[in-house]
């Protein structure tokens, strides 16, 4: 490593501190997310812009805690509109439809109650006109939107109920046969069922209650007992039973009888699960894990319980042929635990066989925090898609069936604490396939690909100790395609020269530090290119445990020559290339981490050294730069779109993407801060929306990706980031066309669940 003078170390440090007065000076990026200044001063022709969709769901926003959701045609045409409940703000979001599974903004309603738990749209009349029903918990009281034809609403009305009463559900039908829409509400804190029947003139009659057991949490309707009038099932959360209400055809029940059910039923639903043309029962008992079955007798009661254990507490069910075969499915959102407030975002379908029995089908991941969801066909195409509401991250989504089922994120078992991926048509065969890195199984799984975004089982390549980043180029004269991995812990990258059928030559190992230390290197990113303009590819590897990169410069033949280290900062952990003078030569650029072990600097920053175009780099005239802190990842791209090359940061800690600007003279100055999601690692780019500029990805620890589109008058601050469940811990994220559709896929290694995920993009 270079030696550096006392008077060297000043001058350096000299130089970083003006240079971040003149980062504060020109405007430093701040915490608020600020519109790009004057982002495209000489706007190409505006491009077609095509809306941008992944098959796993899609996103809407919503106000604050959406717990509650149902859908309807509010606005008359043939479309679902949906309508949430938002707990926390104590509002009522609506969407109505434009087309199939397309929405115009929400319009927010303002509740004259508290605590919203429940909703339902009511048919008022027998005109078609609707009404929205809300069961507010916190107020005791059910407030009601009266719609007219086109989904407009008139101001809020209110229903009282019995003080102490907490309605948390409530469902809608015709009880008494009038024409005209009823309302039931299941009173948790009160142990009653409300029976509100609808009048000519709009108004409910006055609340009849009628007892359950302890806690009534969910209610439901159906014909339980084949008579035509339609009855009344609770899920009595502090009894552990279910409370069966029948109708005497007038509109009025009584407690008939209870049944036995799992520990803490939280949910129940009424569908005819065997095809016996009765109504069975269906409730969710998160303290058993499992999903209890009530299937309907002839005496017009139930049998005893049949219960499905799923991995995980099950706290809502929706029904639906979820699998497309005309059998009704199960898709069940699974907790932590019984008394978690915040889902793990996995829903476990369990797909029926027409009789009454079901079996595990697949596990479909959305991102955490679902709290809520519902079974429609959303676009009029015959099958049937998902409705969902999260909690967490404040919002509502759908999700489509795709004609062969619910398009679901599909996982591909590979090593130890997969880190990083990398596609490539590895043996030729059209097909794009993946290779992973494998942090503690010292492999790397070798993934075929099938041509439509699916893989075979994997192939483990021995691969060194602590495989961690991986990159692929042609090294070597052949037209194979090679790959690079580093090894973490040996302080060298492993070179693998491939013989276009998918196996790889035996691995050539390259030391990354040259002789003047043994410290170890640490290896965390790798960079091939070309850079000294010999056509030959090139190492530049981030040695995180000794402050430097080292580069190692390529022969053509898949060797490469001693490497050379340059001082960088603290901790670099990731490294890019891109000409940032403008002078026709590549520079290099660092983001600075936090060392795990507390030694050196612990700065956060971006550390730019200039190249002179024959591989080496002005380590004298390197300049740094103060960034947020603990920056993990970054993309060198011009993101603002004025022709000059920018940087983009991941923060983890604070949940951002920092931009900084280039200027085009190797300087940087000014910038924005973007929200990106729960603590987001990698990052990349990608046109998914077909606009002509670039956009951000980045990977949440908390189980999904976020995408951050990039508004061609605005920059980034105009759009708010769009989360897509993707994984179990996703690390990395790559962007890849895997299928050959047209449409831009996504892939994340999973570090927690030792697979890898594939989202794929579809036409929205």
């Amino acid at each position: 490593m270079k030696s550096s003078t006392i008077s060297a170390m000043i001058e350096k440090w000299w130089q970083f501190g003006l240079l971040t007065l003149v980062l504060l000076s020109a405007g430093c990026p701040t915490t608020t997310p600020d519109p790009d200044p004057d982002p495209d001063p000489d706007p190409d022709p505006t491009p077609t812009t095509a809306p941008f969709a992944f098959q796993l769901a899609q996103t809407l926003g919503s106000d604050s805690g959406p717990e509650a959701i149902t859908t309807g045609l509010l606005n008359g045409d043939a479309f679902p509109d949906i309508v949430s409940a938002n707990r926390t703000a104590d509002s009522v979001m609506v969407w109505l439809s434009t087309g199939p599974n397309t929405f115009a903004s929400p319009r927010r309603l303002l509740l004259n109650g508290i605590e919203p738990r429940g909703i339902a749209i009511n048919d008022r009349y027998t005109d078609g006109s609707k009404d929205i029903l809300v069961a507010n918990a916190g107020s005791h009281n059910i407030t009601r939107f009266r719609l007219d034809g086109n989904g407009d609403h008139t101001p809020a009305e209110l229903t009282a109920l019995a003080d102490g009463a907490t309605p948390v559900d409530l469902v809608t039908a015709d009880f008494n046969q009038d024409g005209i829409g009823d309302v039931a509400t299941a009173n948790e804190a009160g142990n009653t069922v409300s029976i509100l029947l609808g009048t000519a003139d709009g108004p409910f009659g006055n609340p009849v209650n009628i007892p359950t057991s302890a806690g009534p949490r969910s209610i439901c309707a159906g014909d339980f007992d084949g008579d035509g009038d339609v009855d009344l099932a609770t899920a009595n959360r502090n009894a552990d039973s279910l409370t069966i209400l029948q109708n005497d055809g007038a509109g009025g029940f009584a407690t008939t009888f209870d049944e036995a059910t799992g520990s803490v039923p939280r949910a129940v639903v009424a569908v005819d699960i065997n095809g016996d043309n009765r109504v069975d029962l269906i409730a969710t008992s998160p303290s058993n894990g499992a999903i209890a079955l009530h299937q309907a007798n002839s005496q017009g009661s139930f049998n005893a319980a049949v219960f499905l254990t799923v991995d995980g507490n099950p706290t809502r069910v929706a029904a639906g042929d979820y699998t497309d075969d005309g059998k009704i499915d199960l898709l069940a959102v699974l907790f932590a635990s019984d008394t978690a407030t915040i889902a793990s975002g996995q829903l476990v379908c369990l797909a029926g066989d027409g009789a009454g029995t079901f079996a595990y089908h697949t596990d479909f991941q959305v991102a955490p925090g679902v709290v809520a969801l519902i079974a429609d066909d959303m676009n009029r195409d015959g099958n049937t898609d998902l409705v969902f509401s999260n909690n967490a991250d404040d919002y509502v989504g759908t999700a489509l069936g795709n004609g062969t089922g619910l398009a679901t994120e599909r996982r591909f078992p590979v090593g130890t604490r997969p880190r990083m991926a990398a596609p490539g048509d590895f043996n030729r065969d059209g097909n794009v396939d993946l290779l992973v890195a494998n942090l503690d199984s010292n492999d790397v799984t070798f993934l075929p690909g099938d041509g439509t975004g699916g893989f075979s089982t994997g192939t483990s390549i021995p691969a060194g100790g602590s495989a961690r980043a991986i990159a692929t180029a042609h090294l070597n004269s052949d037209s194979n395609l090679d790959f690079v991995v580093t090894n973490l812990n040996e302080s060298r990258v492993a070179v693998f020269l491939g013989q276009g059928n998918g196996s790889f030559q035996a691995p050539a190992y390259f030391d990354v530090r040259d002789e003047s230390s043994t410290r170890s290197a640490e290896p965390r990113s790798v960079v091939l290119n070309d850079i000294n303009g010999d056509t030959h590819v090139d190492l530049v590897v981030g040695n995180a445990n000794r402050d430097s990169v080292a580069v190692l410069l390529g022969t053509g033949t898949g060797t490469f020559s001693a490497p050379v280290e340059y001082d960088v900062g603290n901790f670099p952990l990731s490294v890019k290339l891109a000409d940032f003078d403008e002078n026709g030569t590549l520079d290099m650029i660092v983001a600075n981490g936090v060392d795990a072990d507390g030694e050196g600097t612990q700065t956060s920053s971006l550390h730019l050294l200039l190249g002179a175009g024959d591989g080496t780099f002005d380590e004298e005239d390197s300049l740094g730069y103060l960034v947020n802190a603990a920056p993990g990842a970054l993309m060198a791209q011009d993101f603002t779109r004025d022709g000059h090359i920018d940087v983009a940061t991941s923060h983890s800690t604070l949940g951002s993407i920092q931009i900084t600007n280039g200027r085009g003279d190797g300087r940087f100055g000014g910038g924005s801060v973007f929200a990106m999601g729960a603590n987001p690692n990698s990052i990349t780019t990608a046109d998914f929306n077909k606009d002509g500029a670039l956009d951000l990805v980045a990977t949440n620890t908390n189980g999904h990706v976020s995408i951050r589109l990039y508004d061609r008058l605005l920059g980034f601050g105009s759009r708010t980031a769009i989360p897509i469940g993707a994984g179990t811990g996703p690390i990395e994220v790559l962007v890849h066309d895997l299928n050959g559709d047209g449409h831009l896929d996504l892939v994340t290694p999973n570090r927690t669940s030792d697979d890898v995920s594939v989202v794929l993009g579809a036409a929205p």
